[in-house]
C-alpha cells in the first residue's frame, strides 16, 4: 500500500509543476514544443545513402574483416598485383585496421584494389547532385608512384586496366617522384593542380574528394586545396587505389575508414 501512495503522491507533484488546464497558455506549450521539435537534427544527406534511401551504391569500410596480412574482403574489393607487389590488411597492436597498397622493390611491379561492385555513377543521374569519396591516407614515402579516388569504370568489362589510365573520366589524387597532385579527367583531357605541399611523408591526412556536376572540390584535413572546373568526369566509376615501382622506387600506400557515397 506505501508503494501506490508514494506513486500518487509523485503524480500529485507533477500535477503541481503543470497546473490546471485553465493555469496553462496552451498556445505557449504549442509554440515551445514545436520550436523543441524543429532543434532536433535530422537526417543528412550522407546518412540517408548510408540507410540506403538512395539509389547510388556506398561504400563505408574500416578494413576491420581478416587477419593480420590477410587479402582485403573479396565482397568489396578485386586486387591485382604482380612481381612482388601486395595488397594486405595490417592490424596494430593499437587495435587498428588499415589497407596497405604496397609496390615492391622490383621494376615495374603493380599493386591495384578497386571496389568490386561500386558502380558509382556521376551527379546528375539518378537525382544525385555530389559525389564523394572520404578517408584516412599516408604515404609513407612521396618518392614513390601512386594513385586513390574515383576511376572510369572500362568500356569493355569494368575492370580499371592500369592506376592511371590516361585522360579517362576521374577525379583522384596521384604522386610520382615528389610531386603529389589533384587530378581530374574527362575522357579528353586532364586537369591537375601540385598539392605537394599539403602532403607530409608517413603521416595519416584526412582526404575528401567532392565531385558536383559543375566541378570537383579536393580537401586535406578539411581544408579546400583544389577546385577544378575544365575537367569534370561524367561516366560511372569506382573508388580505386593503386601504387606502382617507377624507377626502382617501393611505394607504400596505406588506408583507413574510406567512405563513398553520393547526395
Amino acid at each position: 500500500m506505501s508503494m501506490w501512495k508514494d506513486v500518487l503522491s509523485k503524480i500529485a507533484a507533477v500535477q503541481t509543476k503543470l497546473g490546471t488546464p485553465a493555469d496553462t497558455d496552451v498556445s505557449t506549450d504549442i509554440a515551445n514544443v514545436q520550436t523543441a521539435v524543429d532543434n532536433i537534427e535530422g537526417v543528412t544527406a550522407k546518412q540517408a545513402a548510408f540507410f540506403g534511401e538512395n539509389i547510388q551504391p556506398v561504400l563505408n569500410e574500416s578494413f576491420l574483416m581478416g587477419a593480420d596480412g590477410a587479402a582485403p574482403n573479396t565482397a568489396y574489393w578485386n586486387v591485382i598485383v604482380d612481381d612482388g607487389a601486395s595488397v594486405t590488411l595490417q592490424r596494430t597492436q593499437y587495435s587498428y585496421s588499415y589497407l596497405r597498397v604496397y609496390a615492391g622493390a622490383t621494376g615495374g611491379s603493380d599493386a591495384i584494389t578497386y571496389g568490386k561492385d561500386l558502380v558509382t555513377w556521376i551527379p546528375g543521374h539518378a537525382g544525385t547532385t555530389s559525389l564523394n569519396w572520404e578517408g584516412y591516407v599516408r604515404c609513407v614515402d612521396l618518392t614513390g608512384h601512386f594513385t586513390f579516388g574515383l576511376h572510369r569504370f572500362s568500356d569493355s568489362n569494368g575492370t580499371p586496366t592500369t592506376i592511371i589510365a590516361g585522360n579517362k573520366d576521374k577525379f583522384m589524387i596521384n604522386c610520382l617522384n615528389d610531386s603529389v597532385s589533384a587530378a581530374t579527367g574527362d575522357n579528353t583531357a586532364i586537369q591537375a593542380t601540385d598539392i605537394s605541399a599539403y602532403f607530409t611523408e608517413n603521416t595519416w591526412l584526412k582526404i575528401k574528394m567532392v565531385c558536383t556536376a559543375s566541378d570537383v572540390k579536393f580537401y586535406i584535413d578539411d581544408t579546400l586545396r583544389a577546385t577544378h572546373s575544365t575537367r569534370v568526369p561524367d561516366y560511372a566509376m569506382t573508388t580505386n587505389m593503386g601504387a606502382t615501382n617507377t624507377g626502382g622506387i617501393a611505394t607504400d600506400l596505406q588506408f583507413m575508414n574510406i567512405q563513398v557515397w553520393a547526395e
